[in-house]
Protein backbone atom coordinates (compact mmCIF):
# COMPACT_ATOMS: atom_id res chain seq x y z
CA UNK A 1 0.00 0.00 0.00
CA UNK A 2 1.28 3.53 -0.71
CA UNK A 3 0.20 5.54 1.85
CA UNK A 4 0.87 9.76 2.51
CA UNK A 5 0.54 11.57 5.45
CA UNK A 6 -2.86 13.23 5.26
CA UNK A 7 -4.55 10.18 3.20
CA UNK A 8 -7.38 8.82 4.70
CA UNK A 9 -7.31 5.20 5.74
CA UNK A 10 -10.55 2.53 6.18
CA UNK A 11 -9.97 -0.95 7.63
CA UNK A 12 -13.29 -3.02 6.50
CA UNK A 13 -13.89 -5.22 9.42
CA UNK A 14 -13.60 -9.38 9.14
CA UNK A 15 -17.13 -9.75 10.28
CA UNK A 16 -20.13 -7.77 9.17
CA UNK A 17 -21.73 -6.86 12.06
CA UNK A 18 -19.05 -4.42 12.85
CA UNK A 19 -17.94 -1.40 10.37
CA UNK A 20 -14.87 -0.20 9.04
CA UNK A 21 -12.54 1.91 11.16
CA UNK A 22 -11.63 5.33 9.67
CA UNK A 23 -8.54 7.28 10.22
CA UNK A 24 -5.78 9.68 9.17
CA UNK A 25 -2.53 9.08 8.27
CA UNK A 26 -0.42 11.08 10.58
CA UNK A 27 3.19 9.86 9.60
CA UNK A 28 4.95 6.84 7.36
CA UNK A 29 7.36 4.37 9.51
CA UNK A 30 9.66 1.73 7.95
CA UNK A 31 8.42 -1.38 6.80
CA UNK A 32 5.01 -0.06 5.37
CA UNK A 33 4.38 0.63 9.34
CA UNK A 34 2.37 4.15 10.19
CA UNK A 35 1.35 5.75 12.67
CA UNK A 36 -2.72 6.68 12.16
CA UNK A 37 -5.47 8.96 14.07
CA UNK A 38 -8.57 6.69 13.78
CA UNK A 39 -12.25 8.53 13.99
CA UNK A 40 -12.81 7.57 17.10
CA UNK A 41 -9.83 9.49 18.80
CA UNK A 42 -7.21 6.81 19.63
CA UNK A 43 -4.49 6.79 17.79
CA UNK A 44 -1.79 3.68 16.99
CA UNK A 45 0.80 2.49 14.46
CA UNK A 46 -0.85 0.10 12.02
CA UNK A 47 1.09 -2.50 9.25
CA UNK A 48 -2.19 -2.69 6.41
CA UNK A 49 -2.18 -6.69 5.19
CA UNK A 50 -3.77 -7.52 2.18
CA UNK A 51 -6.63 -6.00 0.95
CA UNK A 52 -7.58 -5.25 4.62
CA UNK A 53 -7.72 -1.28 4.47
CA UNK A 54 -8.25 1.36 1.52
CA UNK A 55 -6.15 4.38 1.49
CA UNK A 56 -7.63 8.01 -0.17
CA UNK A 57 -5.63 10.29 -0.73
CA UNK A 58 -5.89 13.55 0.28
CA UNK A 59 -7.60 15.60 -2.53
CA UNK A 60 -6.47 19.07 -0.93
CA UNK A 61 -2.85 18.38 -0.71
CA UNK A 62 -2.19 16.15 -3.18
CA UNK A 63 -0.23 17.35 -6.26
CA UNK A 64 -1.52 15.64 -9.08
CA UNK A 65 -5.29 15.97 -7.04
CA UNK A 66 -8.08 16.66 -9.66
CA UNK A 67 -11.07 17.80 -7.71
CA UNK A 68 -13.73 16.66 -10.40
CA UNK A 69 -11.91 13.20 -10.28
CA UNK A 70 -11.65 10.55 -7.85
CA UNK A 71 -11.53 6.30 -7.77
CA UNK A 72 -13.09 4.61 -5.00
CA UNK A 73 -13.54 0.80 -3.94
CA UNK A 74 -16.80 -0.95 -2.82
CA UNK A 75 -15.90 -3.50 -0.08
CA UNK A 76 -18.26 -6.51 0.46
CA UNK A 77 -17.96 -8.65 3.11
CA UNK A 78 -20.49 -11.67 2.66
CA UNK A 79 -21.14 -13.83 6.08
CA UNK A 80 -23.41 -17.08 5.70
CA UNK A 81 -24.47 -19.03 8.52
CA UNK A 82 -26.96 -22.18 7.54
CA UNK A 83 -29.56 -20.71 5.01
CA UNK A 84 -29.07 -17.12 5.76
CA UNK A 85 -26.47 -14.73 4.12
CA UNK A 86 -25.55 -11.41 5.36
CA UNK A 87 -23.83 -8.57 3.30
CA UNK A 88 -21.90 -5.30 3.87
CA UNK A 89 -20.54 -2.94 1.79
CA UNK A 90 -18.73 -0.14 2.38
CA UNK A 91 -16.94 2.46 0.37
CA UNK A 92 -15.16 5.33 1.44
CA UNK A 93 -14.93 8.67 -0.38
CA UNK A 94 -13.41 11.81 -0.30
CA UNK A 95 -16.74 13.17 1.67
CA UNK A 96 -17.04 9.97 4.34
CA UNK A 97 -17.98 6.37 5.09
CA UNK A 98 -21.10 4.67 3.64
CA UNK A 99 -22.18 1.67 4.34
CA UNK A 100 -25.24 -0.78 3.04
CA UNK A 101 -26.62 -3.75 4.70
CA UNK A 102 -28.39 -6.88 2.78
CA UNK A 103 -29.89 -10.02 3.50
CA UNK A 104 -30.95 -13.64 2.11
CA UNK A 105 -32.55 -16.51 3.40
CA UNK A 106 -33.12 -19.71 1.90
CA UNK A 107 -36.40 -21.47 2.89
CA UNK A 108 -36.19 -24.73 4.43
CA UNK A 109 -37.96 -26.45 1.64
CA UNK A 110 -36.30 -24.71 -1.18
CA UNK A 111 -32.66 -26.88 -2.56
CA UNK A 112 -29.03 -25.12 -1.81
CA UNK A 113 -28.01 -23.73 -5.07
CA UNK A 114 -24.48 -21.45 -4.45
CA UNK A 115 -24.35 -18.32 -4.84
CA UNK A 116 -28.39 -17.39 -5.15
CA UNK A 117 -28.54 -16.47 -1.51
CA UNK A 118 -25.41 -14.58 -2.36
CA UNK A 119 -26.46 -12.17 -5.68
CA UNK A 120 -29.61 -11.27 -3.46
CA UNK A 121 -27.64 -10.25 -0.34
CA UNK A 122 -25.52 -8.40 -2.19
CA UNK A 123 -27.82 -7.01 -4.38
CA UNK A 124 -29.92 -5.66 -1.82
CA UNK A 125 -26.84 -4.32 0.25
CA UNK A 126 -25.90 -2.40 -2.65
CA UNK A 127 -29.11 -1.21 -3.41
CA UNK A 128 -28.91 0.02 0.42
CA UNK A 129 -25.58 1.62 -0.36
CA UNK A 130 -26.69 3.54 -3.25
CA UNK A 131 -29.46 4.92 -1.47
CA UNK A 132 -27.21 6.03 1.49
CA UNK A 133 -25.08 7.84 -1.08
CA UNK A 134 -27.66 9.51 -2.89
CA UNK A 135 -29.15 10.87 0.71
CA UNK A 136 -25.57 12.14 1.19
CA UNK A 137 -25.59 13.70 -2.25
CA UNK A 138 -29.01 15.13 -1.33
CA UNK A 139 -27.68 16.62 1.93
CA UNK A 140 -24.49 18.27 0.66
CA UNK A 141 -26.52 20.12 -2.19
CA UNK A 142 -28.92 21.39 0.62
CA UNK A 143 -26.15 22.96 2.47
CA UNK A 144 -24.98 24.86 -0.71
CA UNK A 145 -28.85 25.94 -1.84
CA UNK A 146 -31.28 28.48 -0.15
CA UNK A 147 -34.39 26.66 -2.27
CA UNK A 148 -35.94 22.96 -2.14
CA UNK A 149 -34.43 20.90 -4.03
CA UNK A 150 -35.23 17.71 -6.23
CA UNK A 151 -33.25 14.80 -7.66
CA UNK A 152 -34.80 13.89 -11.11
CA UNK A 153 -34.45 9.91 -11.48
CA UNK A 154 -32.93 9.13 -15.02
CA UNK A 155 -35.02 7.84 -17.54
Amino acid sequence: MRATVGDRICVNSPTVSQPPRLGTVLEMRGGGRMRVAWDDGTESTYMPAAGAALVIPDVHTAADAQPDRFACDIAVSVEETGPDCAVTATMVTPRGSFRGDGQAHRHPDDPSVPMIGEELAISRALHALADELEQAAMEAIADHESRPIHLLQPS
